[in-house]
């Protein structure tokens, strides 16, 4: 067995923990946790830090008696949300001065913890959160997907991307996990994870935008292979539609659940028109809703939904002055929010320029889609790529002086445009 990692991801509704490993390139899912967090954490923010912590907290200690096995956790990868998330790319080529011209991992750190002092350039708020390579280079011709330590030349060169997002959603979610007793390890983007892991999975488009339907916020993110460019994201979820049912009906929030996740939207003509809920009003009087009422709303709201979302798909395609082609890119729709019965037949009837897919499960151990997350961090992780958080979390590293910066070319640090194609 491959070394075995945590996962935590903290949602607008649930504290997810997931325990697994990859094996011949595929994660294997041992343990899953989920716990419901309501009124914690509202789009992306966190809320109640007191209450967040006390309930991962409850985490540091797994115990499941009928597969017979305790578990201890302590050191974590951690998921963020995507939200107000940017990248920039930076190349910087320097020539190795040890007298082996071998590449060694010291190398690839070092060039790395150079690039960091770029991270003053970031702008609107966000901080650096990664700096991860997309590929290397060896005397400015041999191209390397992975870190060519062991390879012998005279100069290295990394391409690089810098994941950032806001100061405030990166701290508070380090913190509250570090004041519960964990440790975050790694701190991943979510969107970047699932990347990764649809990038496993055959059937699928390589250039596309995933939509992540959340129960407050959706985003839409730009992939390509394992990678994401960018990313925009407007505040409309499943749980905005359960309140819009539960206040047009004036009904209980449980029950206006129920009817989102027992109904949906049926599109076919029906031939006769069922009462789906009978319960009393303020006045102890019974009322009754039917079908036809309840899919009137939900048409409704799938309408603003798709507005909102072609809103933040073109202004996503402004932002960058992306070329048209990128107008026609398929979506690939995943989150919680996407189980709505009827949301993929209207969407397709409403995108129709694009093709739609939804995100497939199909993982060894897992029957819930709400982990697929965990799932790409298990893959990301599994393989030495040379990022800034696998040198910052070597207990004891030291980068050694071997790199002669005097004859290094570097370009400065700037944002995705359109200049840089999938």
């Amino acid at each position: 067995m491959d070394k075995t990692y945590a996962v935590l991801e903290m949602t607008s509704t649930s504290l997810k923990l997931v325990v697994g490993y990859v094996l011949n390139e595929e994660p294997i899912i041992l343990h899953t946790e989920k716990k419901l967090i309501p009124n914690l954490i509202k789009n992306g923010k966190i809320i109640d830090k007191k209450t967040l912590i006390s309930e991962i907290n409850k985490l540091t200690k797994i115990e499941d008696q009928f597969k017979k096995f305790s578990i201890n956790i302590r050191d974590v990868i951690l998921i963020l949300p995507p939200i107000a998330f940017e990248r920039y790319i930076l190349e910087k080529n320097l020539a190795l001065v040890s007298s082996s011209h071998i590449v060694q991992k010291a190398d690839v750190f070092n060039v790395i913890s150079l690039m960091k002092g770029y991270e003053k350039g970031i702008k609107n708020g966000n901080i650096l959160l990664d700096i991860i390579p997309s590929k290397f280079l060896l005397d400015g011709t041999k191209a390397f997907a992975f870190p060519p330590v062991g390879n012998a030349g005279s100069s290295l060169g990394i391409s690089a991307k810098f994941h950032t997002l806001p100061s405030s959603i990166v701290k508070d979610y380090q913190e509250v996990a570090h004041l519960a007793g964990m440790r975050p390890i790694r701190s991943i983007i979510s969107s970047y994870c699932m990347a990764n892991y649809l990038n496993k999975k055959e059937g699928l488009p390589k250039n596309y935008f995933y939509v992540d339907i959340g129960s407050s916020v959706t985003t839409i993110t730009l992939c390509s292979g394992n990678d994401i460019y960018d990313s925009s994201y407007f505040l409309m979820g499943g749980e905005t539609l359960t309140n819009v049912i539960r206040n047009k009906f004036g009904i209980s929030f449980e029950d206006a659940e129920r009817l989102k996740i027992n109904f949906g939207y049926d599109m076919r003509e029906l031939k006769f028109d069922p009462i789906i809920l009978k319960t009393t009003d303020e006045y102890d009087q019974e009322i009754s809703f039917k079908l036809s009422e309840l899919n009137s709303i939900v048409k409704d709201f799938l309408g603003d939904f798709v507005f909102s979302l072609n809103n933040c798909f073109t202004t996503l395609l402004q932002k960058r002055n992306y070329s048209n082609s990128y107008c026609k890119l398929p979506f690939v729709i995943g989150g919680g929010g996407s189980k709505l019965f009827g949301l993929f037949e209207y969407m397709k009837l409403a995108f129709k320029e694009q093709k739609i897919y939804y995100v497939p499960l199909d993982i060894i151990g897992l029957r819930d889609e709400s982990f697929l997350n965990a799932a790409g961090a298990f893959l990301i992780v599994s393989q030495f790529k040379g990022c800034l958080q696998e040198f910052e979390k070597e207990t004891g590293f030291n980068p050694v002086s071997r790199i002669n910066t005097a004859n290094s070319n570097e370009r400065k640090i700037f944002k995705l445009n359109e200049g840089e194609e999938l």
